[in-house]
């Protein structure tokens, strides 16, 4: 039996998909950062899963984020 994502937890794996931190999804959804952690594991376990960026795949996969939506981060000039 397979165990389903709380509406919450698929917040969250929308925002891990958008590229946000733990601590930055604490932040707008008002829990702490541990919360946000402990959640996140949650659900790669439940999904088997390994970790945030096969969570963001799967979060594409289920139509719950699109890619116009994913922030990449930006490389400097300098390379860094």
């Amino acid at each position: 039996m397979q165990r389903r994502i709380t509406p919450q937890k698929a917040e969250i794996a929308i925002l891990v998909a958008r590229g946000y931190s733990g601590a930055t999804i604490g932040k707008k959804l008002d829990l702490s950062a541990k919360t946000v952690k402990n959640y996140i594991s949650d659900m790669l376990a439940v999904l088997g899963l390994e970790n945030r960026v096969q969570l963001a795949i799967w979060a594409l996969k289920q139509d719950l984020v699109s890619l116009d939506e994913i922030e990449l981060p930006v490389e400097s000039e300098d390379g860094q």
